[in-house]
Formats: C-alpha cells, structure tokens, sequence
C-alpha cells in the first residue's frame, strides 16, 4: 500500500483505472519490480535466472466493471472507455507465457493478478502480474489466480489439489499472496487444513475424452447476484451422483459421484443452471478438468462447502440438459 500512495504522483496513468476498481498496468509492474527485488534479497533459488522472456506492448480499450455494477448502458455519457497500454510477457518464440507447475514460485491471486492475464475481464492477457513477476525475476513462476474473494479462494483451490494428490507446493521456495485490501476487512479467513495425499497413478474414474453421463444433482452453492459483484462471468461447480454413462469411458464403480464445472453467469446474465435445484436429473456432456483450468479456472468460482466434495474428480460441463 505504501508503494502504491508513492507512485500517485509518479505515474502519468494514475495508480487506479478511470472507469475500474482495479489498478493501472504501470502500478502493476511496479509493484512486480518491487516484488521481485525483495524476493531477490531474501530467496536463494537452485539456479541463475535465465529465462528468457520478453515483453510486447500492445494497446486495449476497455469499460472497465463499474460500468457493470452500476448496471449501465453502454451508449451513456457518464463513464467513458479508456485506452491503456500492456506489456504483455511472451516466450522467445513468441508464445504467450504459460503458468510453470515446476517453478519455485507460486504465486496466489485474485482479480488484481488476473486483470491484464484474463482476457474475459476485458483488458486483455499475457501481462498479469504473475507475467510481470516472471519477467522481472527471469524465472518461470506458477500460478492460482481466481477472481473475488482472494482471503479464501485460492488456498481453498491449493488445498483441494493437495487433496486430489497434487502437490502444488512441491519444489517451491517461495509462496507470493496477492489479494485487494478489502479483504483483511470483509474476507474469509476460517482456517483450511493443507492434507497432502499420495496420487494415484490413474485417479479414479478420470477419462482423458469427452464423456455423456445421465447424473443426479445432490448439491450446489447458491448462485451469484447479477451486478452484485465487479466480474459478469462466472463458474459453479456441481456435485452430481453418476447414475449411468452413455458415452466415453468412466469407472462408475470406483467413483460414483464427481464435481462438474458449468457457466453460471456469463456478461452478467445468468445462465439455465442458475436455476437447478437439488433432486433435479442432468445429461451432462463433460470433459476433463485439468487441461481446461487454465482456459475456465481463474473465472469467479462458486464451490460446494463440503470439502469432501472438492477431493471428487473434477470436469468441465460442455452442456447440461435437464432431463426432469
């Protein structure tokens, strides 16, 4: 907070976006720059930085979400669009940079990470601040960045991983915790045990293909309040008891419950499964999570309580049809 006051007279852009709640692209990497230096200090890595990143600006003309909350159209004359410039991180073949589960970084964030890496926020991708830490530190660095509630969400997400026997944490030096200030104020701070367990070579029941369940809904969180909060999109996940598989390989045997991801808001509308309740049949046309988090999995996510329920194999809802 301290660098952030600083930079108010030190940055033409200002340290806020006009027409956003979130910050500017150069009080990002500012913030980046300071970051990486005091972890410079303070952190002996098992090699030289070497990676060789390097940075492309490229301009973007966004809204920005207090448009959305304020529920306004896009025509008024009150809040107008603004143009900022990113600095977006690429590999030296020009890929966009890509999160590295081998880094001895991980990083833990909320929208103000995502904001220029998650390109349904409208401002763009590749330069968050997970990209700008890379870049400055010329180290890869991994990421779990999940928009709202950042005192909870992502060590909720760190410790079902480490429940499915994924150890996020394996080989890692240093742990960055980025979240909004709002948040020592308003934020969930219940405890959550980090329960490492073994991996199973195959996990139960995963299919590396598209599979077509007939399943039970037994459980969701409530959905979100359109306008109620700065992000239009959003994600639920479903606890569902498989009843039959009609397509694609799936051990109903060895799991007959899973979780299934879905749209629950898309631009700030709600989507038809907004409005399922518990009890309900599905058809649901579903593909492996994993490969799909970091297309689908830094979007506000709304989990079941239980956290038994998040050790379930997780997939992606392609579609869902009510049958009843």
């Amino acid at each position: 907070s301290e660098l952030l006051f600083s930079l108010k007279s030190d940055l033409p852009e200002g340290v806020f976006l006009a027409t956003d709640t979130h910050w500017t692209p150069p009080a990002m990497r500012s913030c980046a720059r300071h970051l990486a230096h005091f972890i410079e200090r303070h952190v002996a890595f098992n090699g030289p930085a070497d990676a060789a990143f390097a940075r492309h600006a490229a301009s973007i003309t966004g809204h920005g979400d207090i448009l959305e909350m304020l529920k306004l159209p896009r025509n008024q004359p009150f809040y107008k669009s603004q143009t900022v410039t990113l600095d977006q991180v690429r590999l030296p073949d020009g890929a966009s940079w890509t999160p590295d589960p081998a880094a001895e970084i991980l990083l833990l964030g909320d929208s103000f990470s995502n904001i220029y890496a998650l390109d349904g926020m409208g401002w763009g991708s590749s330069a968050g601040l997970a990209e700008q830490l890379a870049f400055e530190l010329r180290r890869p660095v991994d990421r779990i960045a999940i928009n709202d509630n950042g005192a909870y969400a992502t060590r909720r997400e760190l410790a079902a991983d480490l429940m499915r026997g994924h150890d996020r944490l394996a080989g890692k030096k240093v742990v960055v915790w980025q979240f909004a200030a709002r948040e020592l104020a308003v934020g969930d701070w219940k405890p959550i045990p980090l329960e490492k367990r073994e991996a199973a070579q195959t996990p139960a029941g995963i299919s590396t293909e598209a599979i077509v369940v007939q399943a039970v809904l037994k459980g969701m969180p409530a959905p979100p309040v359109p306008g109620a909060v700065p992000y239009r999109d959003a994600v639920i996940g479903l606890h569902v008891a498989v009843e039959s598989v009609t397509r694609g390989a799936y051990d109903l045997q060895a799991q007959p419950e899973m979780l299934a991801y879905v749209w629950v808001m898309r631009e700030n509308a709600l989507t038809p499964a907004a409005r399922l309740r518990p009890g309900q049949r599905l058809s649901l046309t579903l593909l492996p999570w994993e490969p799909l988090r970091a297309r689908y999995g830094s979007y506000n996510r709304l989990e079941p309580d239980d956290p038994m329920v998040l050790m379930l194999d997780p997939y992606w809802a392609e579609t869902l049809i009510t049958l009843e």
